[in-house]
């Protein structure tokens, strides 16, 4: 995680409307793509609750709140932008 890799990543992804400061899964996922011929992703869902309506937590190992500062919706966009350009293969399934 060189500075200079993370502040040219952040460039990049701020063409495609990530504003505010990278998840530190978002800038994973950039550099899964930039290593990876093949890159499956879990776990993503930037809602509070699942498409249930069940509660779906801001980490899966605690109860830490969702967070302003990141843009979790701007994230899940572009990766199913992603997704639908065969990019990544965004697996979601909330129960």
């Amino acid at each position: 995680m060189h500075p200079t890799h993370m502040i040219e990543t952040r460039r990049h992804w701020k063409k495609w409307g990530i504003n505010k400061i990278m998840s530190t899964g978002f800038y994973l996922v950039s550099v899964a793509i930039e290593l990876c011929d093949e890159v499956q992703l879990y776990g993503f869902w930037p809602f509070t609750v699942s498409p249930r309506g069940k509660p779906v937590s801001y980490h899966y190992y605690d109860d830490l709140n969702f967070t302003t500062t990141h843009n979790f919706s701007a994230e899940f966009d572009v990766l199913v932008k992603l997704h639908e350009l065969g990019v990544v293969e965004l697996n979601v399934d909330c129960h």
